[in-house]
């Protein structure tokens, strides 16, 4: 299997698959699949350079802020 072939094999999993995949980098989402654009009622594209925090509630921002620095800390955090 070539390098191209298994990374465009990932690609399509990842876009296709039926649950939220996102990455952020900072506050900016960066990719997200098609199934996390239906969760907030858009595409992809219209979401891709916007800021995280403008999609989420006042309630999940706190969380979302303390897993981001978390995760930037390079520690874990659960799903």
């Amino acid at each position: 299997m070539t390098e191209a072939f298994s990374v465009k094999r990932w690609e399509n999993l990842v876009k296709n698959d039926p649950d939220l995949v996102m990455i952020v980098e900072g506050e900016e989402i960066r990719f997200i699949n098609d199934a996390g654009a239906r969760m907030y009622g858009s595409q992809p594209e219209d979401l891709v350079g916007s800021n995280l925090f403008q999609l989420i509630t006042v309630e999940e921002s706190d969380k979302a802020r303390q897993r981001l620095q978390a995760l930037s800390n390079g520690e874990e955090v659960e799903p």
